[in-house]
């Protein structure tokens, strides 16, 4: 696999459980390929997915679609690593094909908290702004052959948390939101220093 947009000690345990996948997705691997669907063509019906179900959910202002395809994405997301490797198609280009649509999927759900929940908006602006700076943060450092060593990814978190409140009528998600973006500030504050690090070595 390609390490353009991985941490580096996040690397293996990425690789271990694309192994994972790739042994419980085998007999979809083989009817896609036999359909002669690619992986990049999974990645952009993810895509695709995460934004027509939040644009429908803001026309009919239902929030029920935007859960179900954002989950939809997530499974589309999770297929489309296996079915590169399994076709032998796997290019960094790919992967980073892969991390833009995973990204879409933190935008989207950012316009659904603006939308339909009571979450502060500053606090949902703040989080859409790191998470898309430590995604160019890892993406220039490992470029420079200097990857950072682990990243935390929270968009699992955010995703079962949104669910969770619609089910419940309730705004976990807003304490969550906070505690995400006091990470996220650490981390990109982490990552800015290594990519400083990087620039100095360069001009030395």
């Amino acid at each position: 696999m390609a390490n353009g947009v991985y941490a580096e000690k996040e690397q293996k345990y990425v690789e271990k459980f694309q192994n994972i996948k790739a042994i419980l997705f085998k007999p979809l691997l083989h009817i896609l390929s036999a359909l002669n669907v690619s992986a990049n063509q999974i990645s952009f019906l993810s895509f695709f997915i995460s934004i027509s179900s939040l644009g429908y959910s803001l026309h009919s202002f239902n929030p029920v679609y935007f859960l179900i395809g954002i989950w939809i994405h997530i499974f589309l997301d999770s297929l489309d690593g296996p079915l590169a490797r399994f076709q032998g198609k796997a290019s960094k280009i790919g992967s980073f094909i892969d991390v833009i649509c995973d990204h879409v999927g933190i935008l989207a759900s950012g316009f659904y908290m603006l939308s339909f929940t009571q979450i502060n908006p500053l606090a949902v602006l703040l989080f859409i702004t790191l998470y898309t700076i430590d995604i160019y943060n890892l993406f220039i450092a490992n470029v420079c052959k200097k990857p950072i060593s682990i990243v935390f990814r929270p968009r699992l978190f955010v995703y079962m948390a949104i669910v969770f409140d619609f089910m419940l009528q309730s705004n976990y998600t807003n304490n969550l939101i906070t505690f995400l973006n006091v990470i996220l500030l650490i981390q990109t504050m982490l990552s800015f220093s290594k990519i400083k690090d990087v620039v100095a070595a360069i001009d030395n």
